[in-house]
């Protein structure tokens, strides 16, 4: 009998012949759209349908998602599945959604975070086709286990429609380092049928990421249906401006804050786009000072970025779309591929990497056609101190030297260019939109060069622009001549009175809110000890048998702020003060806030400064006493009660005595150095008026320690004495006690205290150890130390005992 040969699964071979027409009419009667779509819609879903790639370049707002849903309202794409590539999670709910509502299709966003992980039922369900959409990130989708199980299953070929590749220009920005995956996405050309259609989709397209990404996707420049619409926004005025007070002020974003405020929906919609995080918290809390007394605590500003978790900014996202929230202080984790139709300003901070970087931020302005809105740019000055001219004749290092070798790579790394004079920089806009309008109508350059070839995609001429903005960014994207005029004033070149609504703060306004450097304030001993004591407390009653030590309750450097900082009145108080940096905030924060009201803190006093020289010299002197006591160590062997005993029995007899306590858990932790006998967890300080220690452990001394057989000096590892109470050998007879139990660990305790901060001990030499009071050292067979107590009667019977011999 012939072996049977398994059926060939065949790829869809899709539609044939389709008319514009026909596919308009399909469109209005599936989706019931009442207008007509747009031309660019209908020609990438015919492409798509006839099995033919996409580029799209279209705008913000313009109705991109419409191309990935557009072919299943076509009868014959019944059963198929588009794979719909997504960079972040949040925007995958959300477009989730935006399919299920807008378009009445069955979508899925696949993910490690939401309700639909990659199970092996969800692989069958993508292969069967119950999903019109699957929403994916690269990652996942190259995945082993995601092609293994899906892209390869026989069941799946006959299915699929597209390959989607939503914001196509992270292919190009993030594909080389921040995420590879991107990069790799043409693997899949070799994974799917050679058919399947690819649609690369964005709005920032600039001429050299429009190759990066043809070539990372594998299309062909003549096969592929380019629809480059361009990315105008005629609804959005652009304003480019100078930061004139100082960056660490941030009084130049005060025109976020209307004067006279009452009430929050006064306050404009707002993205506020920081690529640093700390830049985000600190503009989050200038402008919250801004406001008056009754908003600060109604969270009508709220930082919004990738360091909190998606449930909270999922959250905060629903109260921006009702309007409770106004400003969000955000990096790109906001706004990428949201539906938000109502932000009316959108401001960038700094300058971003490259100029699709801003044109995507100013498009998530006015999305809704019929409202108008304003992208701000606040570069820093030196954007305009950096010399355009000749661009094509000369290039410039990261140092700033003239290079006079072409260079080999057609993208410049770089964005350094020579130091321009004052006057360049004056005739480039540097004075232009300060406090008081001053300088707004200073004489501009006829014209600025573009550098095309830089990484930055020619970011300072945007900046430095002299010329219509808009102008500026038709020539760095390629964009077509609009043939609508803006709806909205232009840029502040063409109507300077633009300028009016983004005005900085006057200087002598902001110095007295300038957020400079931190005062250091002197930490108070008494009160970083009470907190300690909380922390231990804390720790002994909900914590006491955790894995972790009590520093993960409250942190030395959180108590150092506490201790140093004054007195706390209010909770907002101390959210304000460590509430960014301490997860147990909504836990143990009224508690902590009750006791600290129970402390006697004084008025916080700045550390007294220290001049260099004296540093230095102090540095010298503890790096010499370092030096001298570790070559006065002797690496051999020595007994144990070779260590000062007067000094030590001092501070053992001045001691108080405490009950008994229970002895704590102990917590297995890795291995770590070993450490000189003064700085070991419960060896006594050198001065007996210091009293008890506030960082003793009570069951530190009664845990079991072994010590590792590579130490040159083991005998110095064992701790000397116990704190309260009881004496240890040899200034003592110690009670007998069963012998130590070896240990493959080095160590079987974590100091459960925070970090010892003892007064160093001065070394003294030790005395001759005398043959009466050296106990012996044995080995047992697992290879550690083991003491055993001296005997002086079984000693002497040993050296009375008579030689066999």
């Amino acid at each position: 009998m012939p072996p049977i040969i398994p059926k060939v699964a065949r790829p869809w071979p899709g539609v044939a012949s389709i008319d514009v027409k026909e596919v308009e009419a399909i469109l209005q009667e599936k989706f019931q759209w009442k207008h007509v779509p747009r031309p660019f819609q209908t020609a990438a879903i015919i492409a798509q349908l006839q099995r033919n790639d996409v580029l799209l370049h279209a705008g913000t707002g313009m109705g991109k998602t419409a191309v990935a849903a557009g072919p299943y309202g076509h009868p014959q794409a019944e059963g198929m599945t588009t794979f719909f590539v997504s960079p972040l999670i949040a925007l995958q709910e959300e477009q989730v959604a935006t399919f299920r509502e807008e378009f009445g299709l069955e979508a899925v966003a696949v993910n490690s975070y939401g309700h639909n992980p990659l199970t092996n039922s969800m692989m069958k369900d993508i292969c069967r086709g119950r999903w019109q959409i699957v929403v994916i990130s690269p990652e996942m989708l190259l995945s082993k286990h995601f092609i293994n199980g899906v892209l390869r299953n026989r069941d799946l070929i006959p299915r699929i429609m597209a390959i989607v590749v939503d914001e196509a220009h992270v292919v190009s920005h993030w594909g080389t380092d921040f995420r590879k995956m991107y990069g790799r996405l043409g693997i899949l050309r070799a994974l799917l049928p050679r058919n399947t259609p690819f649609v690369a989709m964005s709005a920032t397209l600039p001429p050299r990421v429009r190759r990066d990404v043809l070539t990372k996707l594998h299309l062909n420049d003549e096969e592929t249906v380019m629809l480059n619409l361009g990315n105008d926004r005629p609804n959005v005025s652009l304003v480019v401006r100078p930061i004139h007070n100082s960056m660490k002020s941030f009084g130049d974003l005060a025109f976020v804050i209307p004067e006279d405020l009452e009430r929050m929906q006064d306050i404009k919609k707002t993205f506020i786009y920081a690529d640093s995080i700390d830049d985000g918290y600190a503009i989050h809390d200038y402008l919250r000072e801004l406001l008056p007394e009754s908003l600060r605590d109604k969270g009508v500003i709220r930082p919004y970025n990738a360091a909190y978790t998606v449930e909270h900014r999922m959250r905060v996202m629903m109260l921006f779309k009702a309007g409770l929230v106004r400003v969000l202080v955000c990096t790109d984790a906001a706004g990428m591929g949201c539906n938000l139709p109502d932000i009316d300003l959108v401001v960038q901070w700094k300058r971003p990497s490259t100029v699709s970087a801003f044109i995507q931020r100013a498009g998530r302005a006015a999305r809704d056609p019929g409202r108008t809105g304003v992208a701000v740019f606040l570069a820093e000055r030196t954007a305009f101190k950096s010399n355009l001219d000749g661009l094509g004749s000369e290039l410039v290092n990261e140092r700033g030297k003239s290079v006079t070798k072409p260079v080999k790579k057609s993208v410049r790394q770089s964005s350094t260019y020579p130091k321009a004079s004052d006057e360049y920089a004056i005739t480039h806009g540097i004075r232009r939109g300060t406090h008081d309008g001053r300088y707004d109508d200073d004489k501009l350059a006829e014209e600025v060069a573009i550098d095309f070839n830089a990484i930055d995609e020619g970011l300072y001429s945007l900046i430095q622009a002299t010329t219509c903005r808009r102008e500026i960014a038709r020539q760095i994207f390629g964009n077509k001549v609009p043939e609508i005029p803006p709806s909205a004033p232009c840029c502040d070149i063409c109507c300077p009175a633009l300028l009016d609504q983004v005005r900085p703060a006057a200087p002598s306004a902001t110095s007295e809110t300038r957020t400079s450097k931190p005062t250091n304030f002197a930490v108070v001993p008494r009160i970083s000890d009470a907190l300690h004591e909380w922390r231990m407390k804390i720790w002994n009653t909900y914590h006491r048998n955790a894995m972790w030590p009590p520093t993960m309750i409250l942190s030395q450097q959180v108590i150092d702020k506490l201790a140093s900082s004054g007195h706390v009145e209010r909770l907002k108080d101390l959210e304000t003060m460590v509430g960014e940096d301490w997860p147990w905030f909504g836990r143990y924060g009224n508690d902590l806030l009750e006791f600290i009201h129970t402390l006697d803190i004084p008025p916080p006093v700045p550390k007294p400064k220290k001049s260099r020289a004296k540093r230095k010299v102090r540095e010298e002197e503890d790096e010499r006493e370092e030096v001298t006591e570790h070559q006065s160590i002797d690496p051999t062997p020595t007994p144990i009660d070779a260590i000062n005993a007067t000094s030590t029995l001092a501070v053992i007899q001045s001691r108080p005595l405490l009950p008994p306590t229970t002895p704590a858990p102990v917590t297995p932790s890795p291995s770590f150095p070993i450490l000189p006998p003064r700085y070991m967890p419960g060896h006594p300080v050198s001065s007996s008026s210091l009293g008890p220690s506030p960082y003793y452990h009570p069951g530190y001394h009664q845990a079991q320690t072994h010590f590792s057989s590579s130490s040159p000096t083991p005998h110095s590892q064992l701790p000397l004495t116990s704190f309260y109470g009881t004496t240890a050998y040899p200034f003592t007879p110690a009670p007998p006690h069963p012998p130590l139990t070896p240990s493959p660990a080095r160590h079987d305790f974590t100091p459960h205290y925070g970090p010892l901060r003892l007064p160093p001990i001065p070394y003294q030499p030790p005395p001759p150890p005398t043959p009466q009071q050296a106990p012996p050292v044995t080995r047992n067979p697992s290879g550690s130390f083991e003491f055993r107590h001296y005997d002086p009667e079984r000693a002497q019977m040993k050296r009375q005992k008579p030689n066999p011999s």
